[in-house]
């Protein structure tokens, strides 16, 4: 029920034509390019395709809505009249709920009553909640019990109540200063209702079955003047449509806890009234505010994207879907202020028929279909990091993080990243239940970082437990050789290095002359560690280096040592006396000339 809708409802008598004309279309037919939808007040049952339900895919083939007057009825599909009833005291019905199991019916007035039918148009009971005029109504098909938001009777204020199926209420809760609109049961038996606040704020509350709060939520920026319409999805997810009564609207979904999903901010959109289909397809209606109107339906899935558009002349204020969407209204061609119903393929949006129901006042449309209560989803997402392993070190460069997330409803995952100080969220991108980002490392510290997954379910369940962590490290190994230049005549002699370094181990090499000769992948850090050449050398003057490079790829150099290798014995000429020489005193010089590799 839209809040136009509504307001109407509860400042006029409802008068409704009491003959049905079918204006059967051809199946798949789209809309009259010139036709003018509404909204009137209908509610539908349980055994064909149009349903009021609040909690069921309803079945129905009747449409239950209010004649001339005060009168209520019921009529079939093909225009024909099933029965009717006239009501005393000139009260307009603003919303109607249906039982499909029983097809009775709850008819909610601006005169403080409810009345309940059963499916011939007998009154069953006459409820007076004995507050200023009630607004909406839903049923909870697991307990039975109906729920009613209405105005309070300082006309001020708000009271949502429970009532069982006889009338006696259970709880009430009032809330200052605000406008109810429309009441809707979801996932684990929590009821929402929407409203408008202070500044005609929109707003949304929910409560669980013993009237205990649960939240309460009102967006900043946008106003429900013009309409709060409300749906909530299988997932227990609730959605409400709000516009500032400027042509600019807001289009907000919230999780079952109350945390907000996504907001879709439409400009030059007067938006009425939304539905949620049997495939948690979210369908918003409104106009451009044009004169003519031109109706505009988008449709969404539950991530907030727009997957269908249609557009054309005329106005819809009401929708509600199960299996197919109806919306109704009136059709303004040629003059013509006639109601209208139509029923519309919901995969497409193209239109299946349409009858017209009479030049009367607009009111309100119940919704056919709200998801059946089931067990709450308190289960946490499994989560697997994919990649990068534990420890892993890094750099500069990009690295791909990937998670597997184990979860039905997955809503979103992301990758927090954190040092201890200033952390930051990526979000991920699911590819076939395989989620994920890619962080330039440049944009990091080089320290230890946590690297955290968030991953939320639409229940908003979320598991945040799985981390890994990561080194970033952009500074090469300091290197050390514990050797000096040395002469051997080893033609393996060993070398003894070491290195420091936020690495635990490196990759370590020795050169000769610059040219390489050995490695040691498995050096460990700030350990002395003894190399040795790969094979034999020749005599020969080396030098000699190690460098190490770590796992972040960051490279150390040694400084240089000469190693001279020296198997030669040396080579010796005597200069002088020469051999044979006579001496008798004094003294002599005995020189020789010796010359050898090492030097």
């Amino acid at each position: 029920m839209s809040s136009d809708s509504s307001r109407v409802a509860r400042t006029n008598v409802l008068i409704l034509c009491s003959v049905l004309l079918l204006v059967a279309l051809f199946a798949g037919l789209l809309p009259n390019e010139d036709s003018r939808v509404t909204g009137a007040a209908i509610g539908i049952d349980s055994s064909f395709e149009i349903a009021v339900s609040e909690q069921e895919d309803n079945i129905s083939e009747y449409i239950w809505h209010s004649i001339v007057g005060t009168t209520l009825g019921v009529s079939n599909l093909t225009g024909q009249q099933v029965w009717n009833l006239t009501l005393p005291g000139g009260s307009a019905v603003n919303q109607i709920a249906v039982d499909p199991s029983t097809n009775d019916s709850y008819w909610i007035n601006d005169n403080s009553t409810l009345l309940k039918l059963n499916s011939t148009g007998a009154v069953l009971e006459h409820f007076i909640y004995g507050i200023a005029g009630g607004n909406g109504v839903a049923i909870n098909y697991s307990t039975g019990n109906l729920y009613i938001g209405a105005i309070a009777s300082d006309f001020f204020s708000a009271n949502f109540s429970q009532y069982n199926s006889t009338g006696g209420n259970q709880w009430y809760r009032v809330k200052g200063s605000i406008t109810p609109y429309e009441v809707a049961i979801g996932k684990n038996n929590t009821v929402f209702f929407s409203g408008t606040g202070l500044g005609s704020a929109s707003v949304l509350f929910a409560f669980n079955l013993t009237g205990g709060d649960y939240w309460n939520v009102s967006p900043v920026d946008h106003f429900g003047t013009s309409g709060v319409g409300l749906g909530v999805d299988s997932n227990g997810s609730a959605y409400i449509i709000a516009d500032d009564g400027n042509q600019d609207t807001g289009i907000i979904k919230y999780h079952g806890n109350g945390n907000l999903a996504w907001r879709r901010n439409l400009t030059n959109y007067k938006g009425y009234d939304l539905a949620v289909d049997i495939n948690d397809s979210i369908f918003a209606v409104g106009d451009d505010g044009g004169a003519p109107a031109s109706v505009i339906i988008n449709k969404y899935n539950t991530a907030g994207k727009i997957v269908l558009n249609r557009s054309f002349n005329g106005t819809i204020t009401d929708i509600a879907c199960n299996t197919f969407c109806y919306t109704i209204g009136t059709n303004h061609t040629g003059g013509n202020t006639d109601n209208i119903v139509a029923k519309w393929y919901a995969n497409n949006l193209s239109q299946v028929w349409n009858f017209t129901i009479g030049t009367t006042g607009i009111i309100a449309i119940a919704p056919p279909y709200t998801p059946a209560v089931v067990a709450a989803d308190s289960t946490v997402p499994n989560v697997t990091f994919s990649n990068p392993s534990n420890g892993t070190n890094a750099s500069n460069d990009f690295i791909a993080f990937n998670a597997t997330i184990y979860e039905e409803n997955p809503d979103t995952v992301l990758f927090e990243v954190s040092n201890g100080t200033k952390p930051f969220n990526i979000t991920a991108t699911n590819i076939s239940g395989n989620w994920n980002a890619n962080i330039n490392m440049s944009t990091l510290i080089e320290d230890v970082h946590n690297i955290t997954i968030f991953a939320n379910d639409t229940t908003d369940n979320r598991n945040d437990t799985i981390f890994i962590q990561i080194k970033v490290d952009r500074t090469g190994p300091v290197m050390f050789l514990a050797n000096t230049s040395f002469n051997t005549t080893d033609r393996t002699p060993d070398i003894t290095y070491n290195f420091t370094d936020a690495a635990f181990n490196a990759n370590c090499s020795l050169y000769f002359d610059g040219v390489w000769n050995i490695s040691n992948d498995a050096t460990a850090n700030n350990t002395n560690t003894i190399i040795t050449p790969s094979s034999g050398m020749l005599d020969a003057t080396y030098i000699t280096t190690v460098n190490c490079t770590d796992s972040s790829g960051n490279t150390g150099n040694s400084s240089a040592i000469t190693v001279i290798v020296d198997n030669a014995i040396p080579n010796v000429t005597f200069v002088g006396p020469v051999n044979g020489t006579n001496l008798s005193s004094g003294l002599i010089d005995f020189n020789a000339t010796v010359v050898d590799a090492s030097g």
